[in-house]
């Protein structure tokens, strides 16, 4: 080879590896985006998916001191769908409301006595957020004893009322905005009060 063809070959060479290095660093930083994002939304999902499937498997009360109880800032109950328990197992949970600066996060807290790891919900809350309990006639309130839910028939004993669960369970602000909402899918009341509800 003359000088000249080995001057065009290395000039050649030279940029074929500088595009192949160009190209490289591309794809890293492409897949670096991709993984960043990608474990955003898993996080993303696995929090709304918290939230939805732990409230939604609420489980209705068998003894009066089992049922959920909430007010704006917190409720508890049993659920099917703990974050740190087997899916399926019945554990005591509490969903709460703690204001941060000019923001809520909402947390969980499970088992009795309440685990150490707690669970956490880091979406953007606005600091008058709040739960809200859907009735059985549609309407709205912020507090849930089970006698909120103006049902007249007593199933525990004649001394005591009823208390199922809500129909649906959301967090929301003093102006009405809604930022999670759950329907809770099991029986209302526990399975000993069935024959109340038809079943």
């Amino acid at each position: 080879m003359t000088l000249m063809e080995l001057l065009v070959a290395l000039v050649i060479g030279t940029f074929i590896m500088t595009l192949i290095v160009q190209g490289l660093g591309l794809g890293l930083g492409l897949f670096e985006r991709v993984t960043r994002i990608s474990s955003t939304l898993d996080v993303a999902v696995r929090e709304a998916n918290w939230w939805h499937d732990s409230t939604a498997s609420l489980v209705g009360c068998i003894a009066p001191e089992h049922c959920l109880e909430g007010n704006g800032k917190s409720f508890e109950g049993y659920s099917f769908a703990g974050v740190q328990t087997p899916p399926g197992t019945r554990v005591w949970m509490r969903w709460e409301l703690s204001a941060d600066a000019n923001r809520s996060i909402l947390t969980a807290f499970e088992g009795r006595p309440v685990s150490p790891l707690v669970s956490r919900l880091t979406i953007d809350l606005p600091a008058d957020a709040r739960f809200a309990y859907r009735r059985a006639d549609g309407s709205w309130v912020n507090r849930w004893d089970g006698a909120s839910d103006g049902a007249p028939a007593a199933l525990f004993n004649e001394q005591e009322p009823k208390r199922p669960l809500p129909t649906a369970i959301r967090i929301e602000d003093n102006s009405g905005n809604v930022f999670a909402f759950a329907r809770p899918t099991q029986r209302r009341i526990g399975p000993a009060d069935a024959r109340a509800e038809g079943f």
